[in-house]
């Protein structure tokens, strides 16, 4: 809280509500992994990964962002 005080935070983020929550957001992910024997010493592991969170948003379809100038 003090770096955010003193203008010193490279970033900062803020989760939903604790009270009167009136904030939505919505996210999805998956990941698939399968692995090839090319020979019998000799193993190919592979995977993929997708992560996507919706920012947050309110019920009426506001959102709000405060980027202070440099």
């Amino acid at each position: 809280m003090a770096d955010l005080l003193l203008g010193l935070p490279l970033s900062v983020s803020i989760g939903l509500q604790l009270t009167n929550p009136t904030t939505t957001s919505w996210e999805m992910e998956f990941y698939g992994q399968d692995s090839w024997q090319v020979t019998k010493r000799l193993v190919f592991s592979y995977g993929l990964r997708y992560e996507f969170q919706k920012p947050y948003g309110e019920i009426n379809n506001s959102i709000s962002n405060f980027d202070p100038p440099r």
